[in-house]
């Protein structure tokens, strides 16, 4: 993901502190972390990249989770095609 967005980070402001952002925190964790918002602001833009399910929020032990329930209003992403999603992130 790092690599793909280098390509692109020169094209606007936002991709290149995207990008310095995913850099700096990369030199201190280089493993990684999953880069949820940028995903849910990508879901937002085209819904169809993200597997939907409406659910009712709850917390427990202080662990957050979530149970189906329709007609809740509340929706959440399950899960996600990554391509559509990368593809969508370093549109310009």
């Amino acid at each position: 993901m790092h690599e793909r967005f280098e390509a692109v980070k020169d094209k606007s402001l936002a991709l290149t502190y995207i990008w310095k952002g995913m850099n700096a925190y990369l030199k201190k964790k280089p493993g990684g972390k999953k880069f949820h918002d940028p995903l849910a602001a990508c879901c937002a833009i085209d819904e169809s990249i993200g597997t939907w399910a409406e659910v009712e929020l709850h917390c427990e032990n202080g662990q957050w989770g979530a149970k189906l329930a329709p007609g809740s209003k509340t929706w959440i992403i399950t899960d996600y095609d990554h391509n559509k999603f990368v593809e969508t992130l370093t549109a310009y």
